[in-house]
């Protein structure tokens, strides 16, 4: 073969250099000045490596290919072919020989059209490689042509091996950046596959096993439209037109590096294999096969924009693996996210008016919840003398003290479960914070933007290393995570200021303390946005503390000398209804009483 050379194709959003050797790309760069960006890994990165200075939002193209550590010539790159006749024999020369080149030219259209035209091999198979690139869209097409350029009729190419079936088409391995950003990127890295209705998903937990197992691999089976390689921000598809019967994850022992130290903080290698359907070469005959290729960032308004120029469902991948409620109110949340940047032109700013516009909705919930919650505990703080007492004359007749409790409770109207109540109204909000956080963890909108001190939303907000590494923590000193921990605690203790259960003053102080530590690596932004919501709550709490709590007191104050009146006279109170009868409730606890009087006389008189 001639020697191999590089062929480099650029557009408004990409620069991709191909290998004549292969005919695949080695390089592929997102130059969108939108995501072409550095990150804080990228400068942490290129600190550890060494070379110029990089400052987070700096202009940087954004790589999808990795270059993992370790890896030969040997190793696979997107775009590969999988050929593999029936009885085993797999035709990999075609990965490996030197294509001819035409071009890269442009058409008519104003595509940039680059051919690859590979040698007729000792069998008699050519391959030919089409690509066609748009000037400015992250849609790229590739036919691929197989040719039996034999006249010879025992040379019958079968391709209809039933794992690897007709010809395969792969990305891999892995996308993007070969570390993790953080330990959510761990979750993140997935092979899936559309059924045209639902997204389908093989993760690979443990895949360093395929060291020892020689290889993991998972399979889709069925009609589906295409698969890709998913991350937590970028997304490489590989859309079939006509469609694939079976898609492939899997990982390699090769791209397994040698190294724990590696293996620990390296992205999963995944390969995405998508295959057509099988199909059978006779002398002279060609088959081609295209495909529409996604590669780029998972930003909503891009994937919604080129699903209504061709209905490929790829936005459908966001949130996908959230029940439907949280995945609707992630995707509303997103886009009000991303008209508020329009507005203000800073992601902090919209993360901090997106928490007060939350906050807003659900303020009504809260204040119920909240409302409940103080009126039970000034109900409780006022019969607390009568429970005490109770609880000291009783202290050796746990049965008869547990009677008394929950007679005093009953004559009193107090439901020692009241506090439950409140936090139903409490829990209709948790379906809006796992929303937010879903997509303040995956939202690629973040990635190197700034806010006051912190360099890159996506990334912990570390003001400065230390000189030391602290357990738990690591060896930066992260702002926010601390703010967010100081003000949880000081809105949980205005919130519980009544409470007298040692215990759960100490759970009080522990909890904070806890988040602390546990969301201390996390994203920037979502420690800004839990930072803001506590800064709301505290505020809010203040108001409830001094309106709502001092007015359920008063009630409570009121309804307790009613009942210690109705109870001295012998009736039992019942609070009426707007018509001025009883209510249902009331009538019952009133029949419940007589009742337990009744009997109580009886059982004297006997």
């Amino acid at each position: 073969d001639n020697p191999s050379e590089e062929i480099v194709v650029k557009t408004d959003v990409f620069c991709v250099t191909f290998n004549t050797a292969g005919a695949y790309p080695i390089r592929w760069q997102i130059i969108d000045p939108r995501f072409a960006k550095a990150s804080q890994l990228d400068v942490e990165e290129r600190q550890k490596k060494g070379g110029p200075p990089l400052q987070v939002g700096q202009p940087l193209p954004l790589e999808m290919i990795p270059e993992y550590p370790g890896l030969g010539s040997d190793r696979d790159f997107p775009l590969m072919i999988v050929l593999k006749e029936t009885g085993g024999r797999f035709l990999e020369s075609f990965n490996w020989r030197t294509y001819d080149v035409e071009g890269p030219k442009l058409n008519a259209s104003g595509e940039t059209v680059l051919t690859f035209r590979s040698p007729i091999t000792d069998e008699g198979l050519q391959v030919t490689k089409t690509f066609r690139f748009p000037p400015s869209s992250y849609l790229v097409s590739l036919r691929v042509e197989v040719n039996n350029a034999t006249d010879q009729s025992r040379f019958n190419f079968d391709f209809s091996e039933t794992s690897q079936p007709g010809l395969g088409l792969i990305w891999g391995p892995g996308i993007g950046n070969p570390y993790y950003h953080d330990r959510w990127d761990a979750s993140m890295y997935m092979v899936a596959a559309y059924t045209g209705e639902d997204i389908l998903e093989k993760r690979f937990g443990n895949w360093q096993k395929a060291q020892s197992e020689g290889a993991l691999q998972e399979s889709f089976s069925g009609n589906l439209k295409w698969g890709a390689v998913d991350s937590r921000y970028l997304m490489a598809t590989l859309i079939p037109d006509a469609g694939t019967s079976r898609v492939r994850g899997v990982v390699k022992r090769q791209f397994v590096p040698q190294r724990e130290s590696l293996r620990k903080d390296m992205a999963h290698p995944i390969v995405a294999e998508v295959y057509s359907n099988p199909f059978v070469l006779k002398p002279g005959e060609d088959r081609y096969f295209d495909y529409q290729i996604f590669a780029g960032p998972k930003k909503r308004s891009l994937l919604v924009q080129i699903d209504e120029e061709h209905d490929y469902g790829l936005r459908r991948i966001m949130f996908h693996n959230s029940i439907w409620l949280i995945r609707v109110l992630s995707v509303f949340m997103l886009d009000l996210l991303g008209w508020l940047h329009g507005k203000t032109n800073n992601y902090g700013v919209s993360i901090i008016l997106l928490t007060i516009i939350m906050r807003l909705l659900t303020q009504p919930f809260t204040h119920l919840g909240m409302k409940s919650q103080a009126r039970v505990m000034a109900e409780q703080k006022r019969i607390k003398p009568l429970i005490d007492a109770i609880n000291e004359k009783f202290k050796d007749e746990p049965q008869k003290r547990s009677a008394e409790t929950w007679k005093t409770y009953r004559e009193h109207g107090v439901n020692p479960l009241g506090m439950m109540k409140g936090c139903v109204w409490m829990l209709v909000q948790l379906p809006i914070f796992f929303a937010l956080y879903r997509l303040l963890v995956g939202a690629i909108d973040l990635r190197g933007e700034s806010f006051l001190w912190i360099n890159d939303l996506t990334a912990p907000d570390a003001l400065f290393t230390l000189p030391f590494t602290l357990p738990f923590i690591g060896d930066k000193l992260n702002i926010l995570p601390i703010l967010m921990g100081g003000s949880q605690l000081i809105a949980q203790r205005l919130q519980s200021s009544n409470v007298q259960d040692p215990n759960q003053k100490m759970m009080v102080t522990i909890m904070p303390i806890m988040f602390v530590f546990i969301l201390y690596n996390f994203a920037a932004g979502l420690s800004l946005y839990w930072f803001v919501s506590n800064l709301w709550q505290i505020v809010f709490q203040i108001f409830v503390n001094k309106r709502v709590r001092e007015e359920a007191e008063q009630k409570a104050h009121r309804a307790f000398e009613e009942k210690q009146k109705a109870r001295e006279q012998g009736e039992p109170l019942q609070k009426k209804t707007r018509d001025g009868k009883p209510g249902v409730r009331e009538r019952f606890m009133g029949y419940l009483e007589k009742k337990a009087k009744e009997a109580e006389r009886m059982k004297k008189g006997k």
